[in-house]
């Protein structure tokens, strides 16, 4: 099995980042074409990018050797106190995805951990629209 180092992305990989999230983009669409563009357009592309420079935001890859094999996109949500609650912090994982050629031999898994162990240090998990208090 491949040896995998999970970490977050330099600028400089963005653009192979973009290439796996096409490929991800290929599934969605394909699969259900009713919901989901088939077009990988600029501004797509373009969401990677202001991730990667986002203040609240952060790009984390999977890497075996030099070449990028997965991703995740995730972003930092502070849910202000209010008259209903406390403030809580949310570390919500935006996008991920792993790249064909590297399916089903642990980068999900070593990706989904990397997550987990950052979500540790302050923040609750949040998986999409589903939370998991840590």
């Amino acid at each position: 099995m491949p040896d995998f180092t999970v970490r977050y992305a330099k600028e400089s990989e963005l653009d192979r980042v973009n290439e796996i999230r096409y490929q991800v983009n290929r599934v969605h669409s394909n699969g259900r074409p009713d919901i989901f563009r088939d077009d990988f357009c600029d501004e797509m592309k373009n969401i990677v990018y202001k991730v990667f420079d986002g203040e609240n935001s952060d790009v984390i890859v999977a890497v075996n050797g030099d070449t990028i094999c997965g991703f995740a996109t995730v972003e930092y949500i502070v849910k202000e106190k209010s008259p209903y609650g406390l403030q809580r912090k949310f570390y919500r994982i935006a996008e991920f995805g792993v790249d064909e050629n590297f399916r089903r031999i642990g980068v999900a898994t070593k990706l989904i951990n990397f997550c987990k162990q950052e979500a540790l240090t302050g923040w609750n998990l949040m998986c999409g629209n589903s939370t998991r208090v840590q």
